[in-house]
């Protein structure tokens, strides 16, 4: 584009007519013209609200400061900081890992759809359905996901898939296999997950990151009932190799695998395994001679007792204990006549109070979970697959459901 040279003689002739139109040319004339202007009100001086060196525009570095600008700047900080704290305020509090939390949702896996029931309303709804078979749904510590069990299309393969809590946001963990087992970790970042698809089972972690999975390296062992240690940085479980049994403590990346009691080679030495809330204690059950007994053994020093509760006898025994979230309690089966109960008693060893309906010997047993406040447990009983609620003080408790395919998982809410 070409610049001209000169201004064109019109339009220079034009701006010399109007620039005698903007002011008046003497004084009795601006004198006149401000007589007749209204005077400003006093409150829209600078003077009357900042100091005088401020309103005056002068700084201690002599420079003036650009008011409109800055309040421009001010008013957009403002704003931000609004539209953070509406967010902030907005998004929904997640409970502390361990200890009591409020109780949310009842998941559970039924016709091959996930099932989620408030139970304090019975209000329930299908949050993952479709023609998959879906099931064995499991809540992050946080409560905010759960992970479930997807079958494939191969016999006898599945994958792990994690959702969101309301079920959207599905995304596939795994390739397909046969997850036996899985576990959250205490930051709800990761999950460990038991392989036994594989000639060799694996024990691997899952991040959710997508990064690669970290396979552990048991010495040939098979592991069960996998739980993690409160700082996230070591797993405890059941090992199973040839000819021993045990329990083992393995860091997360495979280095100090040991075991916490020397293994047999009697599996009932070491039935079910539940580490306590605090990381500190495992209980285990172990069948002596006809009955069994509930022990706990310290992880740190090896100090291993049995509990005694009152009324274990000749005809009563108890065995298959699992952890209050404060750590203070036990829900176990009672092996009794007439009749075998679920029952809480303290960790320590003491009274007992019997819960829920009785359940005959060979009928596949109860499985049991504290609800997350502790207050109440929710079981599920092999002789009709029912699940129940049942409240730790005593009762016959509430039937939730009929037919589900496993344990129920109960969401851990903030208080």
């Amino acid at each position: 584009m070409k610049r001209p040279s000169s201004f064109d003689p019109r339009i220079a002739a034009f701006l010399d007519r109007e620039a005698g139109r903007s002011s008046p040319d003497y004084l009795d004339d601006i004198l006149r013209v401000t007589a007749r202007a209204r005077q400003r009100p006093a409150w829209t001086s600078l003077e009357r609200w900042l100091r005088v060196d401020i309103a005056a525009n002068r700084s201690v570095f002599g420079r003036p400061i650009p008011w409109r600008p800055l309040g421009v700047l001010i008013a957009l900080a403002l704003l931000l900081a609004a539209l953070v704290a509406v967010t902030v305020g907005s998004r929904p509090r997640l409970p502390e890992p361990l200890g009591r939390a409020a109780n949310g949702l009842v998941a559970y896996g039924v016709g091959g759809d996930i099932v989620a029931v408030d139970p304090a309303t019975g209000t329930s709804s299908v949050i993952v359905g479709g023609p998959t078979n879906d099931e064995t749904p499991d809540f992050s510590r946080d409560g905010s996901r759960f992970v479930f069990a997807r079958e494939t299309a191969t016999p006898d393969r599945w994958v792990l898939v994690v959702a969101d809590a309301d079920g959207t946001d599905q995304r596939t963990l795994t390739p397909p296999g046969y997850p036996e087992w899985n576990v959250w970790s205490p930051d709800s970042t990761r999950v460990a997950v038991v392989d036994v698809a594989p000639a060799v089972p694996t024990l691997s972690i899952l991040a959710l990151d997508g990064s690669a999975p970290q396979i552990l390296d048991l010495d040939g062992m098979k592991a069960e009932r996998v739980a993690w240690r409160p700082d996230g940085t070591g797993l405890v479980f059941r090992g199973v190799g040839p000819g021993l049994h045990g329990l083992y403590t393995v860091n997360v990346d495979g280095s100090g695998l040991r075991p916490i009691l020397p293994p047999t080679s009697i599996e009932t030495d070491w039935m079910e395994m539940s580490l306590s809330p605090d990381g500190t204690r495992v209980a285990y059950t172990k069948w002596v001679v006809d009955r069994p007994f509930i022990r706990v053994v310290e992880i740190a020093s090896g100090v291993d007792r049995e509990l005694a509760f009152a009324g274990h006898g000749e005809t009563t025994a108890d065995g298959w204990a699992r952890w209050s979230p404060d750590g203070t309690q036990l829900v176990f089966t009672r092996l009794d006549v007439p009749a075998n109960h679920l029952a809480v008693g303290p960790a320590a060893g003491g009274v007992v109070v019997e819960m829920g309906p009785g359940l005959q010997s060979f009928t596949d047993g109860a499985q049991a979970e504290f609800a997350p406040d502790g207050s109440k447990v929710i079981a599920r009983y092999g002789f009709d697959a029912s699940t129940w609620i049942l409240d730790v003080s005593g009762g016959p408790g509430t039937k939730l459901a009929d037919d589900i395919s496993a344990l129920a998982s109960w969401q851990r809410r903030a208080p």
